[in-house]
C-alpha cells in the first residue's frame, strides 16, 4: 500500500442492513499508523464526520491486482500540512487478509444491463439482463445476432437494486471470456471486470451479500 492509493472503509451499526461505506485516500504511513483524508460516503458523496474509536473493515486493491482487508480503528484526528486527516491503526501484515477475484461471491439474479463497445464499433449497443454476478465479473444473455470475439473489451453498466429501494448504476470495463451457444434460448457470456472503481466493486460485493441473506430467508422460510 502506497501514499495516494484509494481505500474503502466500511463499518457496521448493528445489523447488516447499516452498512455504512465510505471512499478515501492514503496520504501518508508511519510505523502502525495510516494517514487518510476524512472519508466520503458513497451514499451522499458527502464528506463524512468520523469520531476516534470508530472501527472499519480497511480494503485497498494492490499492485497484483488482489483486494487486501484488515480490520482498523481511527485512534486519532489531526491536522497534517494544514489537512485534516483520520488517523487508523496498522495492525501488522499478519493481520492483512487477501481477497482473490476467485472467491468473490457469485449470485444468480436478474439484473438490467447495458452493453455498449469499448472503442472500436463492432456491434450495435443492446440492453440484456444478467444470469449472475460477484465482484470479479458477470455473466449475461447475449443475442444471437450480437458477435464479438473472446478478450474483446465491452463497457457495460449495471443497475443494483438495493433492499432499501435504492438504486445503484455501476459502470465497468469488462473482457469477454468465453460464449456459451444456446438451441433455443439467447447465448451466455461470461465477462471479467478489467476496469472498475473500487468504490463500485464495493457496491457489487454488497449488493451479492444482501441478495444471499435475502435467498438464505427464502430458503428457511419454505422449511418452516
Amino acid at each position: 500500500m502506497d501514499i495516494g492509493t484509494m481505500i474503502t472503509l466500511e463499518t457496521v451499526q448493528d445489523n447488516d442492513e447499516d452498512v455504512q461505506v465510505f471512499s478515501s485516500k492514503v496520504v501518508d504511513f508511519k510505523g502502525t499508523n495510516i494517514y487518510i483524508h476524512y472519508p466520503i460516503s458513497n451514499k451522499t458523496g458527502r464528506t463524512s464526520i468520523v469520531f476516534e474509536g470508530t472501527s472499519f473493515s480497511f480494503k485497498y486493491v494492490g499492485k497484483d491486482d488482489i483486494i487486501y482487508s484488515f480490520q482498523t480503528e481511527v485512534i486519532a484526528r489531526k491536522k497534517l500540512n494544514n489537512i485534516p486527516v483520520l488517523v487508523l491503526h496498522f495492525p501488522g501484515d499478519d493481520q492483512v487478509m487477501k481477497i482473490q477475484r476467485r472467491r468473490f461471491l457469485r449470485i444468480k439474479t436478474p439484473l438490467d444491463i447495458s452493453v455498449r463497445n469499448e472503442g472500436i464499433e463492432i456491434f450495435p449497443p443492446f440492453t440484456t439482463s444478467s444470469v449472475d454476478i460477484s465482484g470479479g465479473g458477470l455473466a449475461i444473455f447475449v443475442p444471437k445476432n450480437i458477435r464479438f470475439p473472446d478478450n474483446s473489451m465491452l463497457s457495460v453498466w449495471i443497475v443494483l437494486p438495493f433492499k432499501s429501494t435504492e438504486y445503484q448504476y455501476v459502470h465497468v470495463t469488462a473482457r469477454v471470456i468465453r460464449r456459451i451457444k444456446k438451441q433455443d434460448t439467447p447465448d451466455i457470456v461470461s465477462l471479467e471486470f478489467e476496469k472498475i472503481s473500487n468504490k463500485d466493486r464495493d457496491k457489487i460485493i454488497r449488493f451479492c451479500f444482501q441478495k444471499q441473506l435475502e435467498q438464505k430467508k427464502v430458503t428457511n422460510q419454505g422449511l418452516e
